[in-house]
């Protein structure tokens, strides 16, 4: 008889807490899997802002933050406004030194970004990775080019992205003057040149 009360009594106990677990407020899969997190962290060379992309319920936005003028303060924004669960990543965030600007890539597989992009919401127009600029003060993201990671000059004069092992650039200030068709960059692959 002895030997049969601890495993009736962890039965009781293993039922009662089952019974309130039920009955307490928990967690549902749509707030598991629409939680927002961040990704592709970075930091600017030439300050203290920082940015990331954010993922909430499937929507991919870049933010900032930046520091507070005379504070110690940070304060974030979204700097993009995507609206929709399309499935079109948002990698290679890069600062423009002296300037106020952010450059990244969206659409395209990170993994495998020379090779046909993913359309995950099967979007009617098609995906392609494409590279933006986008201003601090946020506004509408200038599309420089089909391609994939960025990078500013020292300078933050100059852009210079990859698209199927290629290089393309953007020269010349400001990049969100008039449409400016990307130059491709001559290059003699296996010359060591």
């Amino acid at each position: 008889m002895r030997n049969c009360i601890a495993p009736a009594l962890a039965c009781l106990c293993l039922a009662i807490s089952t019974t309130a677990a039920a009955d307490a407020p928990g967690f549902t899969i749509e707030q598991i899997l629409s939680a927002p997190f961040a990704a592709g962290i970075v930091v600017a060379a030439d300050g203290p802002d920082v940015a990331w992309v954010s993922n909430a319920a499937g929507r991919r936005n870049v933010w900032l933050a930046a520091a507070m003028p005379g504070k110690t303060e940070f304060s974030s924004r979204p700097l993009t406004r995507y609206s929709a669960d399309d499935g079109l990543d948002i990698t290679d965030l890069a600062f423009v030194p002296h300037h106020q600007q952010l450059l990244y890539a969206r659409g395209g597989d990170s993994e495998f970004p020379d090779k046909p992009a993913p359309n995950p919401a099967e979007l009617t127009a098609g995906v392609e990775q494409e590279v933006f600029l986008v201003g601090f003060q946020g506004g509408a993201p200038l599309k420089l080019g089909a391609g994939h990671a960025p990078v500013a000059s020292p300078s933050g004069d100059r852009v210079l992205y990859l698209h199927h092992g290629d290089v393309f650039t953007h020269q010349g200030r400001p990049f969100n003057g008039p449409q400016s068709s990307p130059g491709r960059c001559r290059a003699d692959r296996g010359t060591g040149e």
